[in-house]
């Protein structure tokens, strides 16, 4: 039997399926139209994958656990990236924003 590894993440972001296909986040492992397209299916970025697996590779097509009981499937991996994300209201209606990777 394998070792249990419990962690608590802080930073977690539910997303559309089409998420990646809309973002330009760099993804190390994965296709952005599909990444997302199977229920319970999870990106980690690159330092989360490396901290719960040791690697990149080893994260691939594994199971994590969110909030001790939602198994889900590790279908990409995402490079770390600082993201600067500005929201414009001009218009209630039409909100607008600008992301910037650095």
């Amino acid at each position: 039997m394998g070792i249990l590894k419990c962690l608590y993440e802080k930073k977690e972001l539910d997303v559309d399926t089409g998420f990646f296909s809309l973002f330009s986040f760099p993804l190390i492992k994965g296709t952005p139209a599909t990444v997302l397209k199977n229920l319970n299916s999870v990106v980690l970025t690159e330092s989360t994958a490396k901290k719960y697996f040791g690697s990149v590779d080893n994260a691939m097509a594994n199971i994590i656990t969110l909030n001790k009981e939602i198994p889900l499937k590790v279908t990409g991996i995402a490079k770390d990236v600082k993201l600067l994300c500005v929201f414009f209201l001009a218009d209630p209606l039409w909100p607008s924003f600008a992301c910037t990777f650095f």
